[in-house]
């Protein structure tokens, strides 16, 4: 067997795994399935569910995410609009176990803000990636146009649900490569924040005109993307660290570095502000690996941090 088809079938069986052990979750089967239209429909007529999912046409591709509201939230004129917080999973994962490993839904809903867990394409295996540069995948092979689906995802969301326009964006490995894409390259008008936990900014577009705001989570035992490359990953290859995309963001944003400080009993934080309100930051967690650092309490670190901007 090829390396390739070797990485593949382990991807795989790591993904079979993780789907037997977790728990069933918002993003799990069995939650009420809308089209773009069907969901205006039920949007009109309040009878939305708190969790569903949707399914739409992107590229020729049949694309999916699953959504979880507020309790209560109906969308209706006049009122305030939610914010939006979509959460990527990494390669090999899916919506569903992002969900699980993060606990992104309740937190994010007992905030009042509206969870998204996007799907990435499949390979013939089921394993899934986003089109990130530096990493992963099928759709790193074939070139899938995943700027192109989450903008469209989340402008017909934003308009059906009655949303806030700009919306947050976060994820973990892959999923952390691809909203480190999305600032680069998704409009302004948006992305208030994005999140990228376990990843680094492996694109190569130039930035964009605009400043962005950056939270980096990373442990520091994470042996998939170090936050130091050791010689191994250099001899493949990779050219990425973590500090060229803390460090690079802070300067194109115009950021003033303050003093690191200790955040809780395992987590050194740096912040560099800017006069516009901009602020990129650093987020060091001592002996996390490559995953989700403290599930809950990091997701509600970051979702608090986006909610913020």
């Amino acid at each position: 067997m090829s390396p390739g088809r070797t990485r593949s079938a382990l991807a795989l069986l790591a993904t079979l795994l993780l789907l037997a052990v977790a728990p069933r979750t918002a993003s799990a089967a069995g939650a009420k399935t809308f089209t773009v239209e069907t969901l205006r429909r039920a949007a009109r007529a309040g009878k939305l569910p708190r969790r569903f999912k949707l399914v739409m046409q992107h590229d020729g591709r049949q694309r999916e995410a699953f959504v979880r509201l507020p309790d209560g939230y109906q969308p209706k004129a006049g009122q305030a609009k939610p914010k939006v917080i979509y959460n990527m999973h990494g390669f090999v994962n899916n919506a569903q176990i992002q969900s699980w490993l993060t606990g992104m839904e309740d937190v994010a809903a007992k905030r009042g803000a509206v969870a998204v867990h996007p799907q990435g394409i499949a390979d013939k295996l089921g394993v899934r990636s986003w089109n990130a540069f530096g990493c992963c995948g099928e759709a790193q092979k074939q070139n899938v146009d995943d700027v192109g689906f989450l903008t469209t995802l989340h402008t017909t969301l934003a308009s059906a649900l009655h949303l806030q326009r700009k919306g947050l964006w976060t994820g973990l490995s892959n999923g952390g490569f691809m909203s480190y894409r999305i600032a680069r390259e998704m409009p302004a008008e948006l992305v208030g924040a994005v999140a990228p936990v376990a990843a680094v900014d492996a694109s190569g577009n130039k930035r964009p005109a605009h400043h962005v705001s950056i939270l980096h989570t990373h442990g520091t035992l994470d042996m998939a993307v170090p936050i130091v490359p050791s010689l191994a990953h250099w001899s493949m290859g990779w050219k990425h660290d973590t500090y060229g995309s803390i460090s690079g963001w802070a300067k194109h944003n115009q950021g003033k570095g303050g003093w690191p400080r200790v955040v809780g009993y395992d987590t050194l934080e740096r912040v560099w502000r800017s006069g516009d309100g901009t602020e990129t930051v650093a987020r060091i967690v001592f002996g996390g690996g490559h995953m989700h650092p403290g599930k809950s309490r990091t997701t509600q670190r970051i979702v608090d941090w986006l909610l913020a901007r």
